[in-house]
């Protein structure tokens, strides 16, 4: 017994410094970047705050504050978060190996190396979706390949669900869907009930309460994301510009399309307004073309994963079919099942490449988990086959990966290029980057480095997205104008006030549109003038201030 426990914790332990090992190397994929310059207080005078609770980090983030708040300058937010991936895959493989007892030695490594082949997705490209994705696949497997009779298992997945739920619930819907389909369709009923329901109620609970808290908010970004903002931004289901009948509306019309939010007049109604017809329904050939391009995007950036996935599918088909064509039906039903929900969901809403990397590694996981590696012997030509499919999804996997991350590492070394330009340059002064500038100067930090902008008298993100209209970012701006900041252009008269101190760090296109609305809808003639330009590795911006 204690030889079990001591190998639990050394399977354990090499997890967690595999992780950690790994996420040495690892690069900000996207938005995660956000989290820990919010919680450590770098944008609001060392004031954690959190501005994205309700999309991501429900209740979560008020526990990573808190860290900051006690312990400043620890990247607590990757500590936490690569904990969970080490805690998750330490399950996956625990259940798989514990799952695959009566298999030889070689199938038991041959699982294991693939269970961190298909892993190093979770660490590599950081972002706190695919985290949720790993949480959720290690629940999933707990749930149906724990036992039925297995309490600690079943409880266990439990943990792992809320996790995942509370880190993304969005992702906790997919994990939901999977859990349910995988119980009726491929756990030949040992799946644990207890888990099931409790992983049902939880998100119920969970989701109830962020839906009932959208319906009867009044907070601009809250209405707005993500539903709204998917139609109008990712989806592009908008009405065309002729529709506006008057001046005002027009310019309302280009200033919500460019994301510069006044709710005094680009109301949520008005938005609202501006989504085309049959949103949901009917045949949209433009949408149609739209979510075949994504898709095709999404599977060329998952390409060695869909190759893994085929090579165990077509092995696991094989095995079932010698288990009767009930069984077989039911594993195609099973991933027929899956690719719809991803037809669905890219029509509809929108699927990022990353969530169709996760959804291919859960899909992996559970096959994986179906292959009864003691009777491939007996289906040398199947299994050989299927091997030469794997080795070489696992090849083109390793090349992607490293083009990917290569990539991701050649923006961030240009974004720091840009941001220490803008540093060495404008020291002292206020700097109001827009939403596209923002982003060049934010995601130029790997996982564990923390956002320093003291350097500046003050870094506002006024004209970045919604980032102002959140309720405690917005309390932050107002304190230190001592205006409305929900007033589009109190906030600019704020900084009108600045004169020459003020650096907006833009494109004059959008600063025409600033203006352009600024005149027509708020009658705000403001002077705005170039006096600078900035082209740092590929990443250009103007220099503005006020006259």
């Amino acid at each position: 017994m204690k030889k079990g426990r001591v190998k639990i914790f050394l399977l354990f332990l090499f997890s967690v410094l595999f992780v950690y090992g790994l996420s040495c190397f690892s690069v900000y994929e996207s938005y995660d970047v956000f989290f820990p310059t919010y919680f450590s207080g770098a944008l609001s005078e060392g004031v954690p705050m959190n501005i994205f609770h309700f999309i991501a980090h429900f209740i979560l983030a008020e526990i990573y504050m808190k860290f900051y708040s006690v312990l400043p300058g620890i990247p607590w937010y990757e500590i936490f978060l690569f904990f969970y991936i080490a805690v998750s895959l330490f399950t996956i493989i625990f259940i798989l190996f514990k799952n695959k007892v009566q298999s030889s030695k070689k199938a038991k490594i041959l699982i294991v190396l693939l269970s961190f082949i298909l892993s190093t997705e979770f660490i590599l490209c950081f972002q706190f979706t695919r985290v949720a994705f790993a949480l959720g696949i290690a629940s999933t497997l707990a749930m149906l390949l724990g036992g039925k009779d297995n309490k600690i298992m079943g409880w266990w997945s439990c943990v792992l669900f809320i996790f995942c739920v509370l880190t993304r619930h969005e992702v906790g819907v997919f994990i939901f869907l999977i859990q349910w389909l995988g119980a009726l369709l491929v756990s030949n009923g040992t799946y644990s009930k207890v888990a099931l329901w409790f992983n049902t109620c939880a998100l119920l609970f969970v989701g109830g309460y962020i839906f009932y808290d959208q319906l009867t908010t009044t907070d601009f970004p809250k209405q707005f994301e993500p539903e709204l903002g998917y139609q109008l931004l990712d989806r592009g289901n908008i009405v065309p510009l002729s529709n506006m009948t008057n001046a005002v509306d027009s310019a309302k019309y280009i200033a919500a399309i460019n994301m510069i939010a006044d709710q005094d007049y680009i109301t949520i109604p008005f938005l609202r307004g501006l989504v085309a017809t049959n949103a949901f329904v009917g045949v949209n050939k433009k949408l149609i073309q739209k979510a075949v391009e994504t898709m095709y995007d999404m599977l060329d950036h998952s390409f060695g994963l869909l190759i893994i996935y085929f090579g165990l599918l077509f092995l696991a088909m094989r095995q079932s079919l010698a288990g009767g064509k009930v069984a077989l039906f039911k594993l195609l039903l099973f991933n027929v099942s899956f690719w719809l929900i991803i037809i669905t969901v890219t029509y509809l809403i929108y699927l990022q490449y990353y969530i169709s990397d996760m959804m291919l590694v859960l899909m992996c996981f559970i096959l994986l988990s179906k292959i009864d590696f003691d009777n491939l012997r007996t289906m040398y030509i199947t299994a050989g086959f299927s091997c030469i499919i794997i080795l070489s999804g696992i090849v083109v996997l390793y090349h992607k990966q490293l083009e990917y991350r290569q990539h991701l590492t050649n923006n961030l070394e240009a974004h720091a290029n840009f941001r220490d330009e803008l540093k060495r340059k404008y020291a002292g002064k206020i700097l109001v980057p827009s939403n596209e500038q923002k982003k060049l100067i934010w995601f130029s930090l790997r996982p564990y480095q923390m956002h320093d902008f003291s350097v500046f008298s003050r870094f506002y993100l006024f004209d970045a997205d919604l980032t102002y209209l959140e309720p405690p970012y917005n309390a932050y701006l107002r304190k230190e104008c001592k205006c409305n900041v929900r007033g589009y252009t109190d906030f600019m008269d704020f900084l009108d006030s600045k004169k020459d101190s003020v650096r907006i760090i833009s494109s004059p296109e959008r600063i025409e549109v600033i203006k352009y609305y600024c005149r027509v809808v708020r009658g705000k003639n403001y002077d705005i003038i170039p006096i600078d330009s900035l082209s740092i590795d590929g990443n250009s911006a103007t220099v503005f201030t006020f006259k």
